[in-house]
């Protein structure tokens, strides 16, 4: 039987102690010793990039 491998990613870095979707939220999550973040990046009128959940 192959040996599985799990990865334990940060749902938009984490939320228990910081704002999602945050530079914070990241850095902790990364300290706490997770390797993957899941976020969502959108894109503006103008162009510009920004990480947000919804489309507010």
């Amino acid at each position: 039987m192959a040996e599985e491998k799990w990865q334990i990613h940060a749902h938009r870095g984490g939320r228990s102690e910081f704002d999602e979707n945050t530079l914070s939220a990241f850095q902790a999550s990364y300290a706490a010793g997770l390797r993957g973040f899941e976020t969502d990046v959108r894109m503006c009128k103008d162009g510009a990039l920004v990480i947000m959940h919804d489309a507010s």
